[in-house]
């Protein structure tokens, strides 16, 4: 797929926003860099010394700043931040539905691509390691696991996907299958059951 199709299926705003009292707004980078003809995804280990979802892995992003304009604005600083990624060097494509964590927080995905050569800084404070991993890697069924879990009352059938020695899981898991279905069109895994 190239830039010109995965935009069209990105601005299609099909997505579910929700609204949340006393919940943390918050936005994510959903980064793809093209290697080779191919997509990737930029993910991040957490440091254990984040207060919340130590040593998960996660896309570059966190709380709104009362300095935010919008959510796409926190995920572009957040982005600069976390990975030292100038928000000349992104491009925003879309984004996702809103989703919330156990944790208090609903976060806006947003997807955008990363010019290459990739300059990475890491800021060692919060993040541990930076993974790179094809596209096509969360599409194949033997990577990923459905696991039945209950919160906020309701049943929900969550994607544990599986890379080399990585567990990603949670929100992360869940905004990977909703961007899986939206590229691709491949049944939506995170659903209520």
């Amino acid at each position: 797929m190239d830039l010109t199709q995965l935009k069209k299926k990105l601005k299609q705003q099909n997505y579910q926003d929700i609204h949340l009292q006393n919940y943390i707004p918050s936005a994510v980078l959903v980064p793809l860099i093209v290697r080779k003809n191919q997509w990737t995804l930029l993910l991040t280990q957490r440091s254990e010394r984040v207060k919340d979802h130590k040593k998960q892995i996660c896309f570059p992003g966190g709380m709104k700043e009362p300095g935010d304009s919008e959510d796409q604005i926190t995920a572009l600083r957040e982005t600069h931040e976390e990975l030292g990624i100038s928000q000349e060097r992104i491009e925003i494509l879309g984004r996702l539905s809103q989703h919330f964590t156990p944790t208090r927080y609903y976060i806006t995905p947003f997807v955008g691509v990363v010019k290459t050569p990739l300059r990475l800084s890491p800021n060692p404070s919060e993040i541990n390691q930076v993974l790179e991993v094809p596209l096509e890697h969360f599409k194949q069924a033997e990577h990923i696991q459905l696991q039945k879990a209950e919160f906020f009352s309701k049943d929900w059938n969550l994607p544990f996907y599986r890379y080399k020695n990585f567990t990603i899981w949670g929100v992360t898991g869940r905004i990977i299958s909703e961007l899986v279905q939206r590229i691709s069109g491949v049944k939506d895994l995170a659903h209520f059951s």
